[in-house]
Parts: C-alpha cells; sequence; structure tokens
C-alpha cells in the first residue's frame, strides 16, 4: 500500500539496522535514517533532569525523522510493532477531502503467545491521536508527560485540523518492545473469551467506533515468526 517512505532508527543492537537496510535496498522508494544519538526509554527519570540533553528524547528524535520527509505531501507515522490490515489502510486513504484533515487511525491491543491470542483488557482498542494520515505542512512534535510515573511521549497537536476516526486498521503487539516484559498477564484476556462475552461490542459502542473483526487474518499476523519471537527496544 505504501510505495515510499523513510525508516528512521537509532542505536539498534538487535538485528533491525541490518533488516532495514536490506528492506531499503530492495525497495528503492524507502530510505534509511540512522538517528546518531542514543533515545532514552520513555519512562527513564533522566528524561526529566534539567541537564538531560533534548538529543535523547523521542519528540526530538520524531521531528529530525519528520525533516527527511518531503513537506506539502500526505504522510503516514507508522511503528515497528503494529500491523496494518492492507485492504483497510487503501481505504482509509480516500477519507480526506482537504489538507486541513487529519486520519485518526485507532489500533486493536493484542498479544499472542503460546498459539492463544488475547486482547489486553484495560485498553482493547487505542484511539489515542498518535498514529495519522495528515499533511506534512507545519508539523512539530513536543515533549509531552504521559502518567503520574514519569513518562516522556512525543506529541503531535492536530487540535487546528479537522479530525476524522477511521476504522481500526491495525493490530498493535506492544508487549513485543523489551521494556514491556513487565506487563501484567492479568491484564489479558482470551480474544474469543472477550467477543463472546460482549465486552468488545460495549467497548466500540461506547466509543462510537466501527471495527469488523477478522479473526483469522489476526491470527495469522500473529503467529508469524517476527511477532512471536523479536524483542524490540
Amino acid at each position: 500500500v505504501i510505495k515510499k517512505g523513510v525508516i528512521g532508527y537509532n542505536d539498534c543492537n538487535d538485528g533491525s539496522e541490518e533488516y532495514i537496510l536490506e528492506f531499503c535496498k530492495k525497495n528503492k522508494g524507502f530510505i534509511p535514517y540512522k538517528y546518531p544519538y542514543h533515545i532514552l526509554s520513555p519512562n527513564d527519570p533522566k528524561l526529566f533532569e534539567k541537564n538531560c540533553d533534548e538529543k535523547h528524547k523521542l519528540y526530538y528524535y520524531c521531528n529530525e525523522v519528520l525533516k527527511q520527509l518531503p513537506k506539502n505531501e500526505w504522510i503516514i507515522k507508522i511503528d515497528c510493532d503494529h500491523v496494518f490490515d492492507k485492504e483497510k489502510l487503501e481505504n482509509l486513504m480516500y477519507l480526506p477531502t482537504n489538507n486541513n484533515d487529519v486520519v485518526i487511525l485507532p489500533r486493536l491491543n493484542l498479544h499472542y503467545d503460546n498459539e492463544k491470542l488475547y486482547f489486553i483488557k484495560n485498553c482493547p482498542i487505542i484511539t489515542s491521536k498518535d498514529f495519522w494520515l495528515i499533511y506534512n505542512n507545519n508539523l512539530e512534535f513536543k515533549p509531552m508527560p504521559c502518567n503520574k510515573n514519569t513518562m516522556l511521549i512525543e506529541h503531535l497537536d492536530v487540535s487546528s485540523r479537522n479530525v476524522i476516526h477511521s476504522e481500526a486498521s491495525n493490530y498493535h503487539f506492544p508487549m513485543v518492545k523489551k521494556r514491556r516484559n513487565s506487563f501484567s498477564q492479568d491484564n489479558l484476556v482470551e480474544f474469543n473469551k472477550f467477543i463472546s462475552e460482549g465486552l468488545l461490542d460495549k467497548y466500540i459502542k461506547d466509543k462510537g467506533l466501527p471495527v469488523i473483526i477478522d479473526e483469522r487474518l489476526i491470527k495469522n499476523i500473529a503467529s508469524n515468526e517476527n511477532i512471536k519471537k523479536i524483542k524490540v527496544d
């Protein structure tokens, strides 16, 4: 669906750099961009110290990657722990009608382990405005505290734009990230149970969000070796 882009990364030691360089070599529309500084984890207390260099913060890194993209063109943001539904991704490309629109990309929050698929119970669908299809004009990430437990994330203010919430088009597997190894197993509920007990329908109704579930497709994605085995920073 996406034919060109910039793949940003920093001091990887998990094989990501080699994978990215090989991917870009085979797919000429994509450009690798290696950020030259170490990025502190969003929950690292060092982020809030007065002498912390901004270059080590996620928002600064995001702005540097953003600079590599052409201005006045539509762009989309994708993270390494998301897998998109091709058909849904294609369809949402037609939602914007002018350059002031921004399409928010909700995601299903999932986990796959020992051949079982789970929803993450306390946030099965995420509708936050950190994944989007947006026109690249006057965009800038800012640092923003996320919660009381010392966490700093990147934030793009889209309040001045016409926000369009699309159907959930991608599947998020947050527990493949190393820093989430301590994620509570008590917060997982089996996929079929979550649907059969009407919990997903209730959540969809509360959010006012259209979601179409293709269980077979999700399980095929989740059983992929990259999702099952890889642990990324």
